[in-house]
């Protein structure tokens, strides 16, 4: 295996500058590099990597030190730096067993959740302080906050996250057992003896507000902002129904409003609206949510077209207005290919969309991109075979040869 297929690099988008400004592609680390811990150096497997719309682009991502440390390490302008590492003691006494995927605020700030030893969970910011932890009354009612599955922390500074509960309510013959939180205020921690405010979101059986009788049944993916949260969810008339169809759909939240209906599975969808008949097939992923409150996401349409499409839902119009297919299955990517499929997409707060996508090219091939907010123009940031930059010798093991 090709030891520069450990790459991970960060995407700087000028953001907070002109909108118009090209990507730069840097290289934050690579597998042989050296590592915060002295005579260390990074060994084949960085993960989950994250980056703040922060000018100079602060990135945080999971790394494996040699000889057999993993860490969420942050990368800044100056030297690396470890967040935390597993078998660290947490602030509670327990070790780290699990860490889940990081996230990072504009002043360089990360978050996450992890599994703990003797079966206990976690959220974190910073240098591993508590956000909330198992055990800690759940401020939807009755009940206990149990094992937190995400974690996101918004430049605000406050911590969203996702945690199942124990001993929640039964309502309608489904138990209230999961929800979606956030932390905020104070020192930042919700847990016993500190001074932050935790608040609930939306929990498991909530009613659609602009879908009468409808009701989140499954919370599945979730991304936060300033401005509130965006999330996937499986949806039924009763919750407590097992004949019932389940309908996916992706909602938007702002803090202190309503859950909004963006795309429900059956909707009318972009290109083509009624009488065409392309509809919402099925929805994929993870949405993403930026600070004034637009959402995009991945959906598969059916009816008259079937496409893969990155939809753009811009609350000064959308949902009133079924989102905008930004990005459609078949649209050129300005190097003489076509878009053939795409993951999930991710969104700065200027509202460009950054998303890898497969490519017809006569040989096909990967690439990742940039979809501008001015103009929808399409940006190439790296395909397959590319010069990976800051990596010697140029090739072979100098240039891509996955990207993710």
């Amino acid at each position: 295996m090709n030891r520069r297929m450990g790459l991970v690099f960060a995407l700087v988008l000028g953001l907070g500058a002109s909108r118009a400004e090209p990507a730069t592609l840097q290289k934050v680390a690579v597998d042989g590099d050296p590592a915060p811990d002295p005579g260390s150096f990074y060994r084949r497997k960085f993960l989950q990597p994250a980056v703040s719309d922060a000018a100079g682009a602060h990135v945080v991502a999971s790394a494996r030190i040699f000889i057999n440390r993993t860490c969420l390490v942050k990368f800044d302008a100056g030297p690396d730096s470890i967040v935390v590492c597993r078998r660290d003691v947490s602030p509670e006494g327990h070790e780290f067993a699990k860490l889940g995927d990081p996230s990072i605020d504009i002043a360089g700030d990360a978050a996450w959740a992890a599994a703990l030893t003797a079966g206990r969970s976690g959220v974190f910011r910073g240098d591993a302080t508590v956000v909330a932890l198992t055990g800690d009354p759940s401020p939807a009612g009755p009940g206990f906050l149990k094992k937190f599955s995400s974690a996101l922390i918004i430049d605000a500074g406050d911590v969203v996250f996702e945690a199942t509960i124990s001993g929640g309510t039964v309502v309608g013959g489904v138990t209230v057992d999961d929800g979606y939180f956030r932390c905020g205020g104070g020192d930042g921690n919700c847990s016993a003896g500190g001074t932050g405010t935790i608040e609930t979101l939306v929990l498991k059986n909530d009613p659609v507000p602009d879908r009468p009788g409808r009701e989140l049944c499954k919370l599945q993916a979730l991304d936060a902002s300033t401005f509130g949260i965006a999330f996937l969810a499986t949806t039924r008339l009763d919750c407590a129904s097992t004949t019932e169809a389940p309908l996916l759909g992706v909602f938007r939240k702002p803090f202190g409003g309503a859950v909004v209906t963006v795309a429900l599975q059956g909707d009318p969808a972009n290109p083509v609206l009624p009488p065409g008949g392309t509809t919402y097939g099925v929805l994929l992923g993870a949405p993403a949510v930026e600070n004034d409150g637009i959402v995009v996401f991945r959906g598969v349409t059916t009816g008259l077209f079937v496409n893969d499409v990155l939809y753009l839902c811009d609350p000064a119009s959308c949902p009133t207005v079924p989102a905008e297919a930004a990005v459609k299955q078949g649209d050129a990517d300005g190097n003489g290919s076509f878009f053939e499929r795409f993951s999930s997409p991710a969104l700065s707060d200027a509202a460009d969309i950054a998303f890898q996508a497969n490519v017809n090219d006569g040989l096909r091939t990967s690439g990742i991109y940039i979809r501008r907010a001015a103009g929808g123009t399409i940006e190439t940031v790296a395909r397959i075979n590319d010069v990976a930059p800051g990596v010697s010798p140029r090739c072979s093991s100098g240039c891509w040869s996955r990207l993710r």
